[in-house]
């Protein structure tokens, strides 16, 4: 026991200068470094960050430590920053920061940041922004949502936001100036727009959209009020790939007017400002009911025509109606006189040949006479009265068979007959006799005492 004490020792305070004398040697007064604020650990009270840093390769973390920024440089640092980048020191960020490597025997090894290089984080920002195009790109995904249809008529609106913010009251003002007119409903889904929750809270209220997009026709992501700081989050490759691959369309106004973000470069539409996307949907509207205006407008001018043409036809139709009925009457009387005329001759000539006959009867009855008064007295007197009633008989029936060709004779004036309520149909210019004649369509002219018919042939039987 005796001879391990008697061995050369080092103290604790010892080790740490020796440490301390190498990390000054080594380092000097300070050096360029590149890692990532895996947590920012900012003090508002004391205003001091002690941010953990750390180096990853494939998913897995090479190197990791804890830096120091003091309140006063820490101030001036982050100004700086967020005006040169547009955006705050946050948590995720690859950054180049110019640090003085220090060991002190108490509180043991630290990185004192003094600077930070907001160009370097800009360009990896911009390389990561590149990135997250080539991926969605790749993918195939990135024009999915652009390529979308905003109804004419969007009718049921989502939108992500925050409540309180200024762009989205701004918004919801310029929706209720229409919204007598026009009947549209908004829905809220809460949501954080900036900061390093953003990107998670933004894609909550997106879930929540997607899990039942049939109730809404279009999504809209608005912010406003906070200018160009903390847009980071939207060049994030989960939240553009969601709103790439949203089912309904997305419309974006995150209120800025510099590059724009992925998120707005993948979705249907982008507006820069909350009112400029109100303006955007209530246009549709206003579009809608000028062509509506304008169709009804344009409707009832054509009906207007319209009714004039009609008119014009209808006038110069009954013209012609009145010309061609006029022609077919004057057609018809001669038609029936026609009739009238044969008739007549057909009446005297019966009438003729009833009294040939009749003569001829005569001539016979006079030489049968002659023949029986040769005969005697007696046969004479027999001769007679059967002379007499045959001449009686003959005569009667000579009187009757007159009559009767007078009868038939009155009974076929067409005037007579059609005063009874007889009528006389003509098919192409003929006295129709056979339905046979007859088709389907075929055009038929009936003749009454006070006027001609026109008809179609519909059916046969």
């Amino acid at each position: 026991m005796s001879d391990f004490i008697k061995q050369p020792y080092a103290t604790l305070s010892e080790v740490a200068a020796r440490i301390s004398s190498v990390v000054r040697s080594s380092f000097g007064f300070g050096l360029w470094i590149k890692a990532e604020i895996a947590k920012l650990n900012l003090y508002p009270k004391s205003g001091h960050c002690y941010p953990e840093l750390v180096e990853k390769k494939d998913g897995k973390i090479l190197a990791q430590m804890r830096a120091t920024i003091w309140a006063e440089p820490f101030v001036k640092i982050s100004n700086y920053f967020r005006e040169q980048t547009k955006q705050e020191l946050s948590e995720g960020m690859t950054i180049l920061f110019f640090a003085r490597v220090d060991f002190h025997p108490v509180y043991g090894f630290s990185l004192n940041i003094s600077e930070i290089d907001p160009a370097f984080t800009l360009g990896e920002m911009f390389r990561e922004k590149q990135r997250t195009i080539e991926k969605l790109k790749s993918h195939g995904i990135f024009n999915l949502n652009r390529e979308k249809e905003i109804p004419a008529l969007p009718l049921r609106i989502a939108v992500v936001s925050v409540i309180t913010s200024k762009g989205y009251n701004d918004f919801l003002r310029i929706m209720m100036e229409h919204a007598l007119r026009f009947r549209y409903t908004i829905t809220l889904f809460p949501a954080l727009l900036q900061g390093d929750n953003a990107v998670k809270s933004l894609l909550s209220a997106l879930s929540e959209i997607r899990e039942n997009p049939d109730n809404f026709d279009v999504a809209a992501i608005i912010r406003g009020g906070g200018g160009d700081i903390g847009l980071n989050c939207y060049d994030n490759i989960e939240l553009a790939t969601e709103i790439a691959t949203f089912p309904i369309p997305v419309i974006t106004g995150i209120g800025h007017s510099t590059n724009e973000t992925v998120a707005e470069m993948v979705s249907c539409v982008n507006k820069i400002t909350p009112t400029d996307v109100a303006y955007h949907i209530t246009q549709n509207y206003l579009i809608f009911e000028e062509k509506l205006s304008e169709s009804a407008n344009s409707i009832a001018g054509i009906v207007n025509q319209t009714i004039i043409s009609e008119k014009e036809t209808l006038r110069h139709l009954s013209n012609t109606i009145s010309k061609a009925v006029a022609g077919i009457k004057k057609i018809e009387t001669i038609k029936l006189n026609t009739q009238q005329n044969l008739i007549f001759t057909r009446s005297k000539q019966n009438l003729h040949s009833a009294n040939n006959l009749l003569q001829q009867h005569k001539v016979a009855l006079s030489q049968r006479c002659r023949e029986y008064m040769r005969l005697p007295e007696e046969q004479l007197a027999n001769a007679a009265r059967v002379l007499k009633n045959s001449y009686a008989r003959l005569l009667k029936d000579q009187t009757i068979h007159i009559h009767h060709l007078q009868r038939s004779v009155e009974l076929q004036d067409p005037e007579k007959l059609m005063k009874k309520g007889y009528s006389m149909t003509f098919h192409k210019g003929k006295i129709l006799k056979e339905l046979n004649d007859l088709k389907k369509g075929d055009e038929i002219e009936t003749k009454t005492a006070t006027g001609t018919l026109v008809s179609e042939v519909i059916k046969v039987k």
